[in-house]
């Protein structure tokens, strides 16, 4: 997102502020199954719901792809499941 003007500079930091943040929660409290591991980014997921409107005002959008991008190893669509909240 970085290397594509598409996407607001100012924003996408926030975006990068809230992974690591997310980077933070899981080192104070590692998750023990997949299940804590999905909590922790369904909430991260959530504070990027809430720059929707940044983005929008903006000119852009933060599309599934852009989310899909993030990357875990784990299952994409259920680490962003809260996405439509």
């Amino acid at each position: 997102m970085d290397a594509d003007d598409y996407f607001p500079k100012h924003v996408v930091d926030q975006g990068r502020d809230i992974l690591v943040e997310l980077c933070h929660s899981l080192e104070a409290q590692p998750p023990k199954s997949l299940e804590e591991f999905y909590a922790h980014t369904h909430s991260a997921t959530e504070h990027f719901n809430d720059l929707r409107s940044a983005f929008e005002d903006a000119g852009s959008e933060l599309e599934t792809a852009a989310r899909e991008s993030i990357g875990f190893d784990a299952d994409v669509k259920e680490l962003i499941a809260t996405r439509d909240r």
